[in-house]
């Protein structure tokens, strides 16, 4: 996975940079984003520290359906290896208890925000 700092957007005054960054993850697809980080911080070493955070945050977007207790990146990379899964309900029984099965959640493009 790589990430790049590509420009500065715009400085907030309440101490926030808004930064433009290309993320590559490790089959190639490109996704074009940003990030609200502290001014001053420098931004290519910040998004650095931070890419395996933001990977996930795109994830998320691309599987809304993602159940909630998922909650780093290594676990929605062994979820998606699984097959990416989703409880779902499909019914009720006669004592009118839910019952539920699985079906394969739903991927979403994902939309860059610049470029």
């Amino acid at each position: 996975m790589q990430i790049k700092f590509v420009n500065t957007r715009r400085k907030l005054e309440n101490g926030i940079q808004v930064v433009n960054f290309q993320l590559t993850d490790d089959v190639g697809n490109i996704y074009k984003w940003h990030a609200n980080i502290p001014s001053g911080t420098d931004s290519q070493e910040w998004l650095e520290q931070n890419k395996e955070w933001i990977l996930f945050l795109i994830r998320r977007r691309e599987y809304p359906e993602m159940p909630a207790e998922i909650k780093t990146l290594e676990e929605v990379e062994k979820w998606l290896v699984d097959g990416c899964k989703v409880k779902m309900q499909i019914g009720v029984d006669e004592n009118g208890e839910p019952v539920y099965g699985e079906k394969i959640a739903e991927k979403i493009k994902f939309k860059n925000t610049w470029g």
